[in-house]
């Protein structure tokens, strides 16, 4: 009895494989049963580098008419019919081979693709066959479909480094604000930051904010930093005299403008001076004192005292008398 493994659509009437593709989402689609044949219908769609897999199954059709064994070619106590499953490159299937027992079972074989898998048809090579003669005819042809798989977009993220919210930093040492991106599919992500919220005379409450859109049109939540700019630190008070020294004996001024103080006052790196003593200008008196007081635009003081100015601009007095008091009527003192 002769065996023929035959394509779907072209009868026979010989005893055939058929060999039904399976979509990956689980329907079972048949092509009309034609005995003594291997039928292949819907393609297979596979994606590549995915673990889900498409399936298929293979069925020997019996055949009722002699082709030198009449009906199923698998007798009772014969070997099974062995199918190696010729896939496209990259494109696995399992089982393989497909052991086929009877005429009566759909033979199930699955199939996954490789990251490089290609698109093609699938078919069978006999490897063994049973021992009672037919014979069959092999048309078997799953068509694979290999898709790429859709670039996965992971939403980005953004945050602000440099300063940390709520953070207070003496000014003059205020960090830099910078953005830090993490995107997983942009190659080197970078955003700038934006700073708002107006200082008056270095001091205050800003705010810095960053904001990233990847290359797929995903945005990062908005990281957004609200920091203080402080200063604590005191300015500087000093003093000068004019005269610088006494001018008189004994640690006396005797100039008769008094002595001039004058007070300088500093706030480097600070918020600046908002106010600085007047010249003070000391006048006669003895063991004199004054105290400045310079204060900085963030309510910072420091104050200086000037103390032992003994100043004396009157000219002292001088007087006589004389003993006798009077002189003879020639104008002479003769005692």
């Amino acid at each position: 009895m002769k065996r023929i493994l035959k394509r779907t659509g072209i009868a026979t009437t010989l005893t055939a494989i058929t060999a039904v593709s399976v979509l990956a989402f689980g329907g079972v689609a048949y092509a009309d049963i034609i005995q003594d044949s291997i039928e292949g219908s819907a393609s297979v769609t596979l994606v590549a580098g995915s673990a889900t897999a498409g399936s298929a199954t293979m069925r020997l059709n019996a055949n009722g008419k002699s082709d030198g064994d009449i009906g199923c070619n698998i007798d009772a106590g014969e070997s099974p019919l062995k199918l190696t499953v010729v896939a496209p490159s990259g494109v696995t299937a399992s089982p393989n081979p497909v052991v086929i027992t009877n005429c009566t079972d759909d033979f199930p074989v699955s199939f996954t693709a490789g990251t490089a898998a290609q698109s093609g048809t699938v078919t069978v090579l006999i490897l063994a066959q049973p021992a009672g003669g037919g014979e069959f005819k092999n048309q078997v042809g799953i068509p694979i479909t290999v898709t790429q798989p859709v670039p996965t977009n992971t939403a980005p993220s953004v945050s602000v480094n440099g300063v940390s919210n709520g953070a207070s930093y003496e000014i003059g040492t205020v960090p830099t604000a910078t953005c830090l991106v993490v995107d997983a599919e942009d190659v080197d992500p970078t955003a700038a930051s934006v700073t708002t919220g107006a200082l008056l005379n270095g001091l205050g409450t800003q705010t810095t904010t960053c904001d990233y859109t990847d290359a797929g049109g995903l945005n990062a939540p908005t990281a957004t930093v609200t920091y203080t700019v402080v200063d604590t630190v005191d300015p500087t008070i000093g003093y000068t005299l004019n005269p610088v020294d006494p001018d008189g004996t004994n640690g006396w001024y005797t100039t008769d403008s008094g002595v001039l103080v004058h007070f300088a006052c500093e706030d480097v790196g600070g918020s600046g001076i908002a106010t600085c003593p007047a010249d003070v200008i000391l006048m006669d008196g003895a063991d004199q004192s004054v105290t400045g007081t310079a204060t900085d635009n963030a309510g910072n003081t420091a104050s200086v005292t000037v103390s032992g100015i003994t100043v004396d601009t009157v000219d002292p007095t001088i007087s006589y008398t004389l003993d006798p008091a009077d002189a003879n009527a020639n104008g002479w003192y003769t005692s």
